[in-house]
Parts: structure tokens; sequence; C-alpha cells
């Protein structure tokens, strides 16, 4: 992932091209964090994030590396999240590389 991807807001994220994945950073805000299972059995994050701008649901599995890390932030907490991604009919997909809260 390189250090100078641009900083966006989800709506900047929402508009990203869908037909290429592009590299990211972001300051978002944890509105919802819910530990679930997967029929697997294996937990993931079920995350609402967001700015002023708007917000997305994405979810972290618990084999990412920064699983624990985001986990432990609060709901409200700021986090500091670098990925890539594209958006098809404003809704973001793509992938976390990093997330640390701020």
């Amino acid at each position: 992932m390189p250090e100078d991807a641009p900083l966006l807001s989800v709506r900047e994220l929402k508009s990203l091209d869908p037909s290429s994945s592009r590299a990211f950073s972001a300051v978002l805000v944890v509105r919802k964090a819910n530990v679930k299972t997967a029929s697997n059995g294996n937990a993931y994050l079920s995350l609402e994030l967001g700015d002023r701008g708007g917000s997305f649901n994405c979810n972290l599995f618990g084999d990412h590396p920064q699983f624990e890390t985001v986990r432990s932030a609060a709901e409200g907490a700021a986090v500091d999240g670098q990925g890539e991604g594209a958006a098809h009919a404003g809704i973001v997909e793509g992938w976390a590389r990093r997330g640390y809260p701020v």
C-alpha cells in the first residue's frame, strides 16, 4: 500500500470508479461495532464507519491483522484506515489494509 494514498471522505469513497480499484486513506468514526459469528464459527466485526458526509457498512474478519485493534476501539472512536476499493451504485466495495484508532 503506497503511503501517499489520497485522504478521502465517505462521499468521495462512494464515488470511486467502479471499473478499477484504487488505494485510499480515510479517517472515519466507528459509529457501530458488533462482534458476530460467521456460519463457519469464526468471529467478525460488523461495522458502520462514517464521517460528517455519510457512512457505510463493512465487515472485518477475525483473521485480519487489525481485527483485535479495531475491535478494541469503542463506538465513537476515530480510526485511521487505509485500503483499496471501488464503488458501485454508491456502495463501497474493497478491503482494508490497516486501521488504527486515532
